[in-house]
């Protein structure tokens, strides 16, 4: 995993960020927009080689496990086994901790460059659900994002550029004693104003059930409004496999791995165990109801069967072994039908 780890991020217009681009390691490759290669006819294929192309061609979108966090290589993804499974072209358009929203946008930015779209699988849901958790504060319209402080730190830096070194010691020197941000008080006129700065205390609490559930019914209506514009393109939303979800006894190798999981970060660990059998019960019941409303393709993996105890199957809570991307890929084309 340790590739994975080591690899970084580019700047991406409207989605925030992508993948090192032309990033060619043992274990990974991208292309020039930061998408991973995927394997088609013995041949690696992205959206860089199928562009304008009139061939057609399938779409997996979603986070790390659909980019493939967990595959000894590129031809050992999601993406991959789907074009062994059906023969046909899938592009593997993974983002690594892309929130929901950030994955249609990259959707948006492909439309027209393909001419010729077949199936558009979303494999996703868990980014949202544990940012919703992880965060203490919604931001109601905008949809939360991971390393969002580090966003917003360097606005607030690229904010402070364009005023006197003198006035920001001073207004840093207040923000402290009033126990705010600087860049919420910089912009006064005068120390007496800044003094006297009171920010207007807003409700923001962590984001409710409620709240995530908006996230995903804005998303099956984006996803229902979308197949209805396309043409002869079909759009499927698959609810992704976790390993405190799935119906399969964990091996001792899974064991290992959760056990060390948990001791490194204790943080993330608690938050994880928050994602148990109740929630996933009450986030699938929800998303098939707004599959019903929006008559979009729904279906939860969680329910099939991930094979036996002796299966290495999750490379860690979230992301999947070459097996797991193997019978994840299995269970797509066999939903989608081709």
């Amino acid at each position: 995993m340790e590739e994975y780890d080591n690899l970084s991020q580019d700047f991406a217009l409207y989605s925030m960020f992508t993948h090192t681009k032309n990033f060619s390691g043992f274990h990974i490759t991208t292309d020039n927009y930061g998408f991973r290669y995927s394997e088609f006819e013995n041949k690696l294929i992205s959206l860089e080689t199928e562009l304008f192309s009139r061939k057609k061609t399938n779409l997996i979108i979603g986070g790390s496990t659909v980019f493939g966090v967990g595959a000894s290589n590129d031809q050992n993804t999601v993406s991959s086994y789907l074009s062994k499974k059906t023969n046909e072209r899938w592009i593997n358009i993974g983002l690594r901790a892309g929130n929901s929203f950030q994955e249609y946008l990259n959707l948006i930015k492909i439309l027209g460059k393909l001419k010729n779209i077949g199936e558009i699988v979303f494999l996703s849901g868990l980014n949202d659900i544990y940012m919703n958790l992880a965060f203490d504060k919604s931001n109601f319209l905008d949809d939360l994002i991971f390393n969002q402080t580090d966003i917003e730190n360097f606005m607030n830096k690229f904010r402070l550029s364009q005023y006197s070194r003198k006035k920001i010691i001073l207004a840093s020197f207040i923000s402290v004693f009033k126990k705010v941000k600087t860049g919420d008080i910089i912009h006064l006129k005068t120390i007496k104003d800044m003094i006297n700065f009171k920010k207007v205390k807003t409700s923001l609490k962590k984001q409710s059930e409620d709240e995530l559930f908006s996230i995903f019914e804005r998303n099956f209506l984006l996803y229902s409004a979308l197949e209805k514009t396309l043409k002869n393109t079909s759009v499927y939303f698959f609810l992704q496999p976790y390993f405190y979800w799935v119906d399969k006894k964990s091996n001792h190798k899974e064991d290992e791995i959760i056990e060390y999981l948990n001791n490194k970060s204790e943080t993330s660990s608690s938050i994880y165990k928050k994602i148990n059998s109740s929630l996933h019960n009450k986030v699938s019941k929800k998303l098939n109801d707004f599959s019903q409303k929006y008559k979009l393709n729904f279906f939860d993996l969680n329910n099939e069967n991930f094979g036996s105890k002796e299966d290495f199957i999750f490379a860690d809570r979230v992301h999947l072994t070459d097996l797991g991307n193997k019978i994840t890929a299995e269970m797509i084309s066999k939903y989608i039908q081709l």
